[in-house]
């Protein structure tokens, strides 16, 4: 120990921790001396008249507070107090209640393969018959596309009404014709239209 050897040897013999201990000793001295003489945070804490009176006003509201509730005053009076209250929570809380056990119901009976969504989600034949119309749609898609690429290559009835240079021309002249025919049969009916008498 006097050697200064080991932990009890270090703690007497050791000069910066007994400095370190030292003005430790000090600063605490210093902040007895401004508690008492009501300096700081902590001084005012203990001497200062406001502080406390505020303590005093916050305890007396909270008391108050604490009174109107039990007595039913106030919102939160009602809230704790009111029958009524508790009444409509508890009705809330039954049909909330009620609506997951009927939600429990139907993912139960879809998950049985029950009702339509259930027969949709679970009945390899439904699911087996829309893959066929899907298939059988791109089929006829497909066939309206070939049937479009083929008309304008001008191939096909549909691609000779839309390429033949001479039908556009013939269909042309006889919407000419036709146009031209009923302008005359406006204008002269008598012409197109004769009646017969015959007499026995």
């Amino acid at each position: 120990m006097r050697a200064g050897k080991g932990t009890v040897g270090r703690l007497f013999n050791d000069e910066s921790l007994y400095n370190n201990l030292n003005a430790t000793i000090r600063d605490a001295e210093d902040l007895a001396q401004q508690i008492k003489s009501g300096k700081g945070s902590a001084g005012k804490f203990i001497y200062d008249d406001a502080l406390y009176n505020n303590a005093n006003d916050i305890a007396d509201n909270l008391k108050k507070l604490s009174d109107d509730i039990r007595a039913g005053r106030g919102s939160a009076g009602k809230f704790v107090t009111s029958d009524e209250f508790y009444n409509k929570i508890n009705r809330i809380a039954d049909r909330v209640n009620h609506s997951m056990d009927q939600i429990d119901t139907i993912v139960a009976d879809v998950n049985a393969g029950h009702g339509t969504l259930g027969r949709l989600v679970k009945d390899e034949a439904i699911y087996n018959d829309a893959r066929a119309a899907i298939a059988r749609f791109n089929t006829t898609a497909e066939r309206i596309d070939n049937v479009v690429a083929g008309a304008q290559r001008g191939e096909g009835t549909l691609g000779k009404l839309i390429t033949d240079e001479a039908l556009y021309n013939n269909v042309n002249n006889l919407s000419s014709e036709g146009v031209k025919l009923m302008y005359d049969f406006r204008q002269n009916p008598k012409k197109y239209l004769t009646i017969k008498f015959q007499l026995f």
